[in-house]
């Protein structure tokens, strides 16, 4: 079929690039620790670019049979737009080596196997306190099968499996119901172990106490570092809000924007990580782009297009659906681990946070944020003395990153809204709002 699609977009365009996706999906929503919908179902379709006389034009269908119109009307579309001076070709045709982002054991993972995970999972959650409930939970479990066409030459196809489970657990405490949401997401089959996990710090949560406000030590957990860095960082060294001069690194290329001590890659080759694949959406080969390097800022991260505006190289950043065009968005983010093997040993008076509330309401163009603090922990002389509740912080991430006094030698990889490989981090005083009992 993809032939067929290829020599009729050639028959009505010399330059075309053709992105055709076959999914096979799992969806199974849960409520109140009880199974209330399974769906399962494979989809096709394709998203077409044509650029013709200077002009872009785009459509896509998710009905094979309708190739034809679908083509024809991005053919159309292209007449009715304006002219883009800086649209140069689409990927060039390069080699590249292919990853293993399949697993045959998640493939046939299926609705009955999924209930022998959530029978476990359950387990495994009220094993630390039976009162403990699932009250919402998603999971979604996605065999891609992925192939990139263009008029430049590039051919390639790939397979790429992964599973997310998104969920919301919560106890009653003192007639309050004190409640957590998190999520994991793999390319192999999940654990059920992680219902443990979860139910550990839920349980934290029964013994909190209020803390007073002030100027403390921030101490972030890998999973906080990379909420603020999907959000902040990602926007700002994202090649097409550089060229929008909507970033704070506009002018920042080749220039110290962080401490020395920090370093951090864009990894899409990184084996075994949530964003790894072979190529990109456009069919760029994936890359290790050094983002930071010794607090320098080194890259942008790009889109072909974002590319040759700029005069620089795709780095590999392309992601799309069959219905989008292609969005610059990181893959796996990693820092390089610092010096410090006791980092809990440095805070001397400060908050140690693990997860945050509101993130999407920081600025993301600014990097200022005022978010909820959802799981900390009060620290004293190297001591976890108590979690906390009702707390809020402030402050800016990028100042932070320039300020950081302290990397740990151990890094944390997971997923947290996508691959990450990072350290904890420990910061000087940030502002911090709290109530004293």
């Amino acid at each position: 079929m993809i032939d067929t699609i290829k020599n009729y977009t050639k028959s009505k365009a010399q330059s075309y690039e053709i992105f055709y996706s076959e999914n096979d999906a799992l969806n199974i929503e849960l409520n109140n620790d009880e199974t209330n919908f399974v769906s399962q179902g494979k989809t096709a379709g394709f998203g077409v670019r044509v650029f013709k006389d200077g002009k872009m034009g785009f459509s896509y269908t998710n009905n094979l049979s309708k190739y034809r119109e679908a083509i024809d009307r991005a053919v159309k579309i292209a007449k009715l737009n304006k002219k883009d001076p800086d649209f140069k070709n689409f990927a060039l045709k390069k080699n590249f080596t292919k990853t293993n982002n399949s697993d045959k054991e998640l493939e046939s993972f299926d609705a009955e196997k999924f209930s022998f995970f959530k029978k476990e999972f359950l387990g495994q959650l009220k094993s630390v306190n039976p009162k403990i409930r699932l009250s919402l939970a998603t999971y979604i479990k996605n065999v891609s099968n992925s192939c990139i066409i263009n008029s430049e030459g590039v051919d390639a196809a790939e397979k790429i499996t992964a599973n997310i489970y998104e969920y919301s657990i919560g106890i009653k405490d003192e007639g309050q119901i004190q409640s957590i949401s998190l999520e994991e997401g793999s390319k192999k089959v999940l654990h059920p172990e992680i219902g443990k996990e979860a139910g550990e710090r839920l349980q934290q949560f029964l013994n909190r106490k209020k803390m007073g406000s002030g100027k403390f030590q921030l101490l972030l957990h890998p999973e906080a570092l990379s909420d603020l860095l999907s959000e902040a960082f990602s926007f700002s060294i994202n090649a097409e809000n550089v060229q929008q001069k909507k970033s704070v690194y506009t002018d920042s290329l080749n220039k110290q924007v962080m401490n020395k001590a920090i370093t951090i890659i864009d990894d899409a080759r990184k084996k075994n990580f949530f964003s790894t694949r072979s190529f990109d959406h456009e069919g760029t080969p994936s890359q290790t782009n050094k983002i930071i390097e010794n607090g320098v800022l080194k890259n942008f991260i790009h889109s072909v297009y974002t590319a040759n505006k700029q005069g620089a190289k795709t780095t590999g950043n392309a992601y799309r659906a069959i219905n989008s065009l292609p969005m610059i968005m990181t893959n796996n983010i990693l820092m390089e681990p610092g010096k410090t093997k006791d980092i809990l040993g440095e805070v001397e008076d400060g908050l140690f946070v693990k997860s945050l509330l509101g993130v999407h309401t920081m600025g993301r163009g600014t990097g200022e944020f005022s978010l909820g603090v959802l799981e900390g922990h009060k620290v004293e002389k190297g001591e976890i003395k108590y979690p906390v509740k009702d707390v809020m912080i402030s402050g800016n991430v990028f100042s932070l990153l320039s300020e950081v006094i302290a990397i740990s030698k151990k890094c944390e990889e997971g997923y947290y809204g996508g691959g990450f490989s990072l350290p904890t981090t420990l910061y000087p005083k940030i502002n911090i709002v709290g109530q004293k009992s």
